[in-house]
């Protein structure tokens, strides 16, 4: 699958395939990005040596999977700049102690702290050519649903090659498998650049990208190259709703004035996929967001890309709900598996 217009774009079972990391993607910037201690029930004190010498042990104890999921549970209410900062720890060790296979144990959690350390480690060693290691193994532990790792593997070079290189991350991102334009590899280069990590010094704060004021739609429309132009409009609709405080109409707007129709199909995925978790799952969020669109051909679209988070989500008659008011005419995209 090339691009949005082959004929019967999402096969079944591609479908499933997207839709997990949609759930992993869309959801990260809701689940980790509260930097308040005071909402959290306690504030775990960091302190880089310490941290690194009890998980060092934990992993030569317990074994990387074991260490992990502890570490996870410990700091489930920690703030988040201790969250990240030991994450960032995890992946360290994981690398140094398990080589590439520590990769399989990482996850989302915590702004994906894990994967941003370790790839950190692995290109300083090993150089980019190691991303395409790193992906063969995504492939092997998670046969069919590889997606979500491989959305780590963007994040991890973004941060390995520095944000200012984006377009050098996005052509990195080739060396990996990426069947669908909007997902993987690239679409966690895009989530890193609209939510950068940043550290001042050794405290580690998830922030938003600072628009620009005469073009909303960078970079998309500028420095980005064209074969990777889907996957950032997609990404940008949830950095405009931060950045337009839920203005669902304004974001249809710049839907609506895109020129390319394959990334204007992009971004009303987006719009629709976004207007779900922005809204508690509530099914007449989509019909709201999507409805104020003019083309039936869009509306439906947007319509697809709520379907698909509530298909990711577990909601499947809810989904097939939201499909079933679907006309097949207005778009050749599957909205849900039968």
């Amino acid at each position: 699958m090339k691009n949005l217009h082959d004929k019967k774009i999402i096969l079944v079972f591609f479908l499933i395939l997207v839709v997990s990391t949609l759930f992993i993607s869309l959801e990260f910037f809701k689940a980790n990005t509260k930097t308040d201690v005071g909402e959290y029930d306690n504030a775990i004190k960091f302190s880089y040596e310490e941290d690194r010498n009890i998980w060092s042990e934990n992993v030569d104890n317990l074994g990387s999977q074991k260490a992990y999921s502890k570490f996870k549970t410990e700091y489930a209410f920690a703030d988040f700049d201790t969250q990240h900062n030991v994450a960032h720890i995890m992946g360290e060790l994981l690398y140094e102690k398990e080589g590439l296979n520590g990769l399989a144990v990482c996850d989302e959690s915590f702004a994906f702290g894990c994967y941003h350390s370790f790839f950190i480690k692995a290109m300083a060693d090993q150089g980019v050519g190691v991303v395409k290691d790193l992906d063969e193994i995504c492939i092997t532990e998670y046969p069919g649903n590889a997606t979500g790792c491989q959305h780590g593997i963007g994040h991890g070079i973004l941060i390995s090659l520095g944000h200012q290189n984006l377009v050098e991350a996005l052509e990195v991102c080739k060396l990996t498998f990426q069947p669908d334009p909007l997902f993987g590899c690239t679409a966690g280069v895009f989530m890193e650049y609209n939510y950068p990590v940043v550290f001042s010094p050794g405290v580690a704060k998830t922030t938003l990208r600072k628009i620009d004021p005469n073009n909303y739609n960078f970079p998309c429309n500028t420095i980005v190259p064209s074969e990777f132009r889907s996957s950032c409009y997609f990404e940008i609709t949830a950095y405009w709703v931060q950045i337009f405080n839920n203005d669902f109409k304004k974001i249809g707007r710049l839907c609506q004035e895109l020129n390319a129709s394959i990334e204007k199909e992009a971004c009303y995925l987006g719009v629709g996929s976004i207007a779900v978790s922005k809204n508690n799952y509530k099914k007449d969020a989509v019909f709201l967001w999507c409805g104020d669109t003019k083309e039936e051909k869009y509306k439906s679209i947007c319509k697809i890309g709520g379907a698909w988070r509530f298909y990711a989500y577990g909601e499947k008659e809810i989904a097939r709900q939201i499909c079933a008011g679907i006309d097949a005419k207005f778009t050749e995209l599957i909205c849900f598996p039968e």
